[in-house]
């Protein structure tokens, strides 16, 4: 879901691609559906710590 598209569009287009739906898919029409959205992406704050940036740093050499 993008921010500021109609929802009504987006199932539309949904169900033209995917008319019968499998388990997942009706999972994922339902997130549209309530105005799911994509979360934040969570900046890498350099550290070499744990964290959800770590995916995108390369390992070091």
């Amino acid at each position: 879901h993008l921010a500021g598209e109609d929802r009504g569009a987006q199932l539309a287009a949904f169900d033209a691609v995917l008319p019968d739906p499998d388990a997942a898919g009706l999972a994922a029409r339902a997130r549209i559906a309530e105005g799911w959205v994509l979360p934040e992406p969570v900046p890498d704050d350099g550290s070499e710590v744990d964290d959800a940036g770590d995916v995108a740093e390369p390992e070091p050499r």
